[in-house]
């Protein structure tokens, strides 16, 4: 079947649904292409002929979010501007800024729209497995088209305001943009982002060259900071005060996500207000867990569905020997950032037990109850042996106020950690 209006207008009439609509042009101010359809629901269509849209073109962020203030500044006064004007925000699923865009119009009461690039035979498959209407109510567009076109163009393409954040050198965020650039009107806006950190001056300045505005956010008065006060009443301790081999560790890395007891509307409005949970480095996974006085289970990188809490018994003074990256993971192992308990406390109190290492036979050969203890004994390309970590594990979180405050040590990496980390630390802290 040809994609045409007749034939999209036919496959939606089997919604049986006069609330529908099958369009072959935008219904805002921006023309689009002519091999672009559009599917949406008549509260949309009269949302976007009646009211300007606005868009957030961003290239992808590395995974740790909070090092990027910048951006969450900006989207955040994106919130403000949109809301004051009464725009329509658009935003395309799977492009870099979506899931901060939804949660960013619900914050501030704005009105959305989701844009969602199908072919036509996806758009069918769509057809047949969804109640359409349900979908289309809430603000769900479908984009059918034959031609290859990223959602980033398309957004750029049919916004009549647009705000750049993070535009990477040759990726399509840029081409993108400059594509609108050269094509739309002047009513359309399109607003650079002055960070040189995020869109490199050179790139930033073609597109100035080619008609964006510069958008320079105005810097928040300086905020009120409490005095440096001495630092906090704790006892320092050496590795030569410690017999290592007593211990078993527990390090702290950045997450690249929510918090494992978060929700992922509370870790986005961490990020668009700076709350005091928006920082996920390996320090404040630390302070997070002495400010709840709790190690959270989880089980998100282990064999079994079993939540559990991992430990070593790699000696506090060889963590930084071993400090590594494990690209396919995404995440440092071994860094000098965490808690050391003593091995007979969380043997007693939490059973904490070694952690099984084998293969697939291993595994299969397995109780339920031994299964949360399972790790492979190295990666399938045999390029690392994580018998390495000499894991240990509980399950279910560790309470650390059933801890005697004699029995464990909170360690970190830089000396200039230790007053923050003193301030929510019951335990003794050690520099490694």
């Amino acid at each position: 079947m040809e994609l045409n209006l007749a034939s999209l207008t036919a496959l939606v009439r089997t919604a049986q649904d006069d609330q529908i609509r099958a369009l072959d042009q935008w219904p805002g101010k921006q023309t689009s292409s002519a091999e672009h359809f559009f599917v949406m629901h008549a509260r949309s269509e009269t949302l976007l002929r009646n009211a300007p849209s606005t868009a957030v073109i961003s290239s992808r962020l590395p995974k740790i979010l909070d090092s990027h203030r910048q951006w969450f500044d900006a989207i955040r006064t994106v919130g403000v501007k949109v809301n004051k004007s009464q725009d329509v925000l658009l935003t395309g699923v799977s492009t870099a800024a979506h899931a901060c865009c939804m949660r960013l119009a619900e914050l501030f009461s704005i009105d959305c729209v989701s844009i969602e690039q199908l072919s036509f035979e996806g758009f069918k498959k769509i057809v047949k497995k969804t109640e359409l209407q349900r979908e289309l109510s809430t603000g769900r567009v479908f984009c059918v088209t034959q031609q290859k076109m990223k959602t980033d163009q398309t957004l750029a393409q049919l916004a009549d305001t647009v705000f750049a954040l993070s535009i990477s050198k040759n990726g399509n965020a840029e081409a993108a943009l400059r594509r609108r650039l050269d094509s739309c009107g002047p009513p359309a806006k399109t607003f650079v982002l002055n960070d040189n950190s995020m869109t490199r001056s050179s790139v930033g300045q073609r597109l100035l060259e080619s008609g964006a505005v510069d958008w320079l956010l105005i810097d928040k008065a300086d905020e009120a900071k409490p005095t440096t006060s001495s630092v906090g009443q704790y006892r320092k301790r050496s590795l030569s005060d410690l017999d290592q081999s007593e211990y078993l560790v527990h390090w702290t890395r950045a997450r690249s996500g929510p918090w494992p007891d978060q929700r992922d509307d509370q870790y986005w409005d961490d990020l668009i207000f700076a709350t005091g949970g928006h920082n996920h480095s390996d320090v404040f996974s630390l302070c997070r867990i002495l400010a709840s006085q709790r190690i959270i289970a989880s089980a998100n990188l282990t064999r079994d569905s079993t939540p559990v809490v991992c430990f070593s018994d790699v000696p506090l003074g060889k963590l930084r020997d071993k400090t590594v990256f494990r690209k396919h993971l995404h995440r440092w192992d071994f860094l000098p950032y965490g808690i050391a308990i003593k091995r007979s406390v969380l043997r007693k109190q939490f059973d904490c037990r070694r952690v099984i290492y084998g293969d697939e036979n291993t595994w299969k050969s397995l109780s339920d109850s031994d299964r949360p203890f399972f790790q492979l004994k190295e990666t399938t390309n045999k390029k690392i042996d994580w018998q390495e970590e000499s894991e240990w594990r509980v399950v279910g979180d560790v309470n650390l106020r059933k801890i005697e405050l004699s029995d464990a040590i909170v360690f970190a990496g830089d000396e200039n950690d230790l007053e923050k980390l003193s301030q929510l630390s019951l335990f003794d802290l050690i520099v490694i």
